[in-house]
């Protein structure tokens, strides 16, 4: 189960997601550093007027997709030796931004696994806006689209500000029956 969608989309920023990969990022290599937001925004805004692209990120199409997922044994292996021996990939995804939302989905989409996949992730996840880049808090109001959903995972509760959420979700699935399991 894994979010995954070829990339450029609207959904993401930095000229849809590839910026993510075609540009230098420099914040894990140089920290929080107050210049560093200077720098990338003077950078990559060079980058996209001159069309500039990391060698490492040509002739390859990237996909994207949330960064929580669930993948078979074979499948996780497969991405990390693919990590191992795929030199460019290495490179490409080194100076990347947030790369663990493109890793596993361009290795697996690229590979004899992307007709066995299933594009979702099982989890609930609201984003009202989704380029701000970080999920919605769930309150009380969305527990039922919960359960409705499907999902066996949900995120993201604030326990200081959205407790009565997070108790009725808990007291909601508590008596669920594992998967599995035939016990009574």
């Amino acid at each position: 189960y894994i979010d995954c969608f070829q990339i450029p989309d609207s959904r993401w920023n930095y000229r849809g997601g590839l910026g993510r990969v075609q540009w230098f990022w420099f914040m894990d290599q140089v920290g929080r550093f107050r210049g560093v937001q200077r720098l990338h925004k003077i950078s990559h805004y060079l980058f996209d007027r001159l069309d500039i692209r990391r060698p490492a990120s040509r002739n390859r199409t990237f996909y994207g997709g949330s960064d929580w997922w669930m993948l078979p044994g074979d499948v996780a292996s497969y991405c990390l030796d693919q990590f191992d021996v795929d030199a460019r990939l290495r490179v490409c995804m080194k100076y990347s931004f947030i790369p663990t939302e493109m890793f596993f989905q361009t290795v697996i989409m690229n590979s004899r696994y992307r007709d066995s996949i299933c594009d979702q992730t099982l989890r609930y996840i609201p984003w009202s806006n989704p380029v701000a880049g970080h999920p919605d808090t769930i309150s009380i109001e969305q527990v039922d689209a919960i359960a409705e959903s499907g999902a066996l995972f949900a995120r993201k509760f604030d326990f200081s500000t959205e407790e009565k959420a997070f108790r009725y979700y808990e007291e909601l699935f508590s008596n669920s029956v594992a998967i599995g399991d035939d016990q009574p």
